[in-house]
């Protein structure tokens, strides 16, 4: 499922305050300080840019 979830571009804001939100519980929940970075190709690989894709999904309701 995380890998889905990171693969995934959130295009509304609620969608990134999701993504964020679940993340941040995963991280606590395992103790893992490089959550994307720690798992196989289908997590850390999408994982490495899902930051920036968020980001450009709220710049876009910014600019909007």
């Amino acid at each position: 499922a995380l890998g889905e979830l990171v693969a995934m571009t959130p295009t509304t804001l609620a969608g990134c305050a999701a993504v964020l939100r679940y993340l941040e519980a995963h991280e606590k929940a395992y103790d893992a300080p490089a959550l994307l970075d720690n798992h196989s190709d289908n997590v850390s690989v999408p994982g490495r840019n899902l930051l920036s894709r968020i980001a450009a999904t709220l710049d876009a309701a910014v600019q909007s």
